[in-house]
């Protein structure tokens, strides 16, 4: 099974015929940006479950099951962009808890720019070819 869950939908209730593999392949890009800016804006330190809900909560349609997120937020750790430490949990295993670094902070400047620029020049590209 896909690891990522797309409820397609239009702004007049239309169900619109989705690509997946498109669609994984791009959200697939975007996970780091989206991790390292959900740990930039807690208020203290996360776990994944919290993490994954958080994007749940955001509720833009798109879904990511938590196994996929954990990879990436190691990927973040080894980096030095996160950071991380266990923590006694009162139902069940320790939990991994996540906060961002300085360097993390650093690169997400440096993404949030980038797609920034990104969004900008597909959104200008698209709304030529919805114009045309």
């Amino acid at each position: 099974m896909a690891p990522f869950v797309f409820m397609a939908g239009t702004t007049d209730g239309k169900k619109r015929k989705k690509d997946a593999k498109f669609e994984k392949d791009l959200i697939t890009g975007l996970i780091s940006l989206i991790l390292l800016s959900i740990t930039a804006n807690a208020k203290e330190p996360m776990y994944g479950y919290q993490i994954a809900r958080s994007m749940e909560d955001a509720d833009s349609g798109i879904s990511l099951k938590q196994g996929t997120i954990y990879p990436v937020l190691r990927t973040l750790e080894k980096k030095g962009f996160l950071k991380s430490h266990l923590k006694a949990s009162e139902s069940g295993p320790p939990r991994k808890y996540y906060e961002i670094t300085k360097k993390g902070r650093a690169q997400l400047t440096i993404w949030q720019d980038t797609w920034d620029e990104t969004r900008e020049f597909v959104d200008s590209i698209l709304g030529g070819m919805k114009n045309g």
